[in-house]
């Protein structure tokens, strides 16, 4: 039981890390095209 817990909250982790990582890189890329197209 302890061990599906210990799991569970790891995945958690991993998810919320993936969620960041995904917020950061839209954001990057968001910049990426607006100063793209402000340097033309």
């Amino acid at each position: 039981m302890g061990l599906a817990i210990r799991v569970l909250s790891r995945i958690d982790v991993v998810m919320q890390e993936i969620r960041y990582v995904v917020i950061m890189y839209s954001i990057a890329l968001k910049d990426w095209k607006t100063s793209g197209i402000r340097y033309q």
